[in-house]
């Protein structure tokens, strides 16, 4: 104990650097048994270092002794040692370390997610669809949704670019009830389906499109389950018969605001699709649990394992874990379709 303590700042100091440097955020299966072993030992040794040719001799006051030294007989060609170099050469060594593990870490994809084409233009409808604002019977609202009703028209309906799950049996009902595009009384778009989503969803929103082009993808950067817009794509008239909530990813939740704040205001007759996450958060088990939780709760309620079907697949992740790679967009929709499909 005595040993350990007079080291617990050296510790404290290299444990972070080192375990961004030996953890994979981007793993789908963990961190093994032994790779925690090797790192405990690369923290303790490291900590060594530190503590006997960096901290110890500073507090002595050896490093203010050393430079007098050196700068008084350099004069007369005195060699310097051995000691002084190895310290030297220890502490440069473990700055190194430090300054990779925190600067030079694994570089991550997902940077396109907040500023790509995707994002804009899941904010664009956002700020612009006719649902967005929440007033539906507001005639800019209309315009806007007529807009967007456009857009939707004109995308690419090939369910097969968002892969072999996209081109399973069944095409023709499937078509018929997501490839047929439906109006309320006003003349707008009703969305079949309708997903709201956060930074994950908002990287698959060309794959969405592709499968589901008579669909909407409401999917923004950092939303919480009780932020859900579905309240205003109700109140426009706007909402199919399936919805699909592609949340959770932000924040711990708990049964209530599932229930009151996310699924409070969507009829029974509505088919719902909650799809749980995968990130690298401390909140992924309990959030799952809870989302798992709420399906057994409501009946018109279907849970999509995304972490299950995810699980072993490291190249659907762009660097973080969290966030799509374009196969990743493919799978993650490719597996909404099949429960969709599912529940026809």
């Amino acid at each position: 104990l005595v040993y350990i303590g007079k080291r617990s700042y050296s510790m404290y100091l290299w444990h972070f650097p080192l375990l961004l440097l030996t953890t994979d955020a981007n793993s789908t299966m963990g961190v093994p048994w032994w790779m925690r072993l090797v790192q405990l030992a690369l923290i303790v040794v490291a900590a060594e270092l530190s503590f006997r040719f960096v901290e110890d001799p500073i507090r002595k006051g050896k490093l203010g002794e050393w430079w007098r030294a050196r700068r008084d007989r350099l004069a007369t060609g005195y060699r310097v040692g051995a000691a002084p170099i190895i310290t030297g050469a220890c502490f440069t060594a473990l700055l190194a370390v430090a300054c990779v593990g925190v600067f030079v870490v694994p570089p991550s994809d997902y940077a396109a997610v907040y500023a790509g084409a995707g994002q804009g233009e899941s904010a664009a409808r956002e700020e612009g669809g006719s649902a967005a604002g929440g007033a539906a019977a507001d005639a800019s609202s209309s315009a806007d949704g007529a807009s967007a009703s456009a857009e939707d028209a004109d995308r690419p309906s090939d369910a097969g670019q968002s892969g072999e799950s996209a081109s399973s049996s069944g095409a023709g009902t499937f078509d018929a009830v997501f490839g047929t595009p439906k109006t309320n009384a006003a003349g707008e778009p009703v969305f079949e389906p309708l997903l709201i989503g956060d930074s994950v969803s908002a990287g698959a929103v060309d794959e969405f499109y592709a499968v589901f082009p008579q669909g909407h993808i409401d999917a923004v950067v950092s939303r919480n389950i009780w932020e859900s817009p579905y309240a205003d794509y109700l109140a426009a008239d706007q909402v199919g018969d399936y919805v699909v909530f592609c949340l959770g990813t932000n924040n711990a939740v708990v049964d209530w605001q599932i229930d009151d704040e996310l699924l409070g205001p969507v009829a029974q007759d509505k088919h719902v699709l909650l799809v749980n996450t995968r990130n690298t958060r401390e909140w992924l088990e309990s959030t799952n649990a809870e989302l798992a939780a709420a399906c057994e709760r409501h009946d018109n309620v279907t849970l999509v394992d995304w972490y299950g079907a995810s699980q072993g697949h490291d190249e659907y992740f762009a660097g973080d874990g969290t966030h799509l790679t374009p196969e990743g967009a493919q799978a993650y929709i490719g597996l909404i379709r099949d429960a969709l499909e599912s529940s026809l």
